[in-house]
């Protein structure tokens, strides 16, 4: 029988998350690197900072070098943190806007339902593009 040669099949080894691990590498270094690693240092903001911030945010959200640099002198932050403020509120927007569409498409999806269901029993009628008149006795 002709076609792709056999390869005999081959154990390989995985981590818990099942990644592949490779031959040779040593997983200890990795996991003391990780352990010996300084905590991330988190800014915390005051209100006059924030306020500071969310002015110049308003004027523009994708404001210049120069202008960060400004905005870094008057609230004594360093240029990564207002770098960092300013990428963050605006991911935060984008997110708020996402959910606010999601949540205006989800009442338009509800109210044509509501239409649906409500002229279901006169096909013929929105067929024509008419509105139903009830019929008196």
């Amino acid at each position: 029988m002709q076609g792709f040669p056999t390869m005999p099949m081959q154990y390989i080894p995985q981590n818990q998350r099942g990644s592949v691990i490779k031959p040779g590498a040593n997983h200890t270094k990795a996991k003391k690197r990780r352990s010996e690693k300084k905590p991330r240092v988190r800014t915390v903001l005051s209100e006059q900072q924030v306020n500071t911030l969310t002015f110049y945010y308003k004027q523009d959200p994708r404001p210049t070098t120069q202008v960060k640099e400004k905005i870094a002198e008057e609230t004594a932050l360093p240029k990564k943190v207002i770098s960092v403020w300013f990428q963050n509120r605006r991911c935060k927007d984008k997110k708020k806007q996402d959910q606010d569409e999601r949540i205006e498409l989800a009442k338009k999806q509800d109210e044509q339902k509501k239409f649906a269901k409500l002229y279901s029993d006169f096909p013929d009628v929105i067929s024509q593009g008419g509105i139903p008149i009830p019929m008196s006795t």
